[in-house]
């Protein structure tokens, strides 16, 4: 699922915020809303923001070896 977001995003990084609660919260229910709304958060708080947010949420979903997949 981040393959394809990274895939697919070419631009604009707020698009990945829509994507990704389409996807881990609506549809695949690995997240819930608030754990998606403080990944968000980290992810404006440094640098690399849509990345890192990608990478947050891959740590939530399953630790470390999900932040590296992700």
């Amino acid at each position: 699922m981040f393959l394809k977001m990274g895939l697919v995003l070419y631009g604009s990084g707020y698009l990945l915020v829509a994507y990704m609660q389409a996807d881990l919260v609506n549809r695949l229910g690995w997240l819930s809303m608030q754990q998606m709304l403080d990944v968000v958060a980290i992810g404006q708080m440094t640098p690399g923001p849509f990345l890192t947010t990608a990478t947050a949420a891959g740590m939530v979903i399953a630790s470390f070896p999900g932040g590296l997949a992700a």
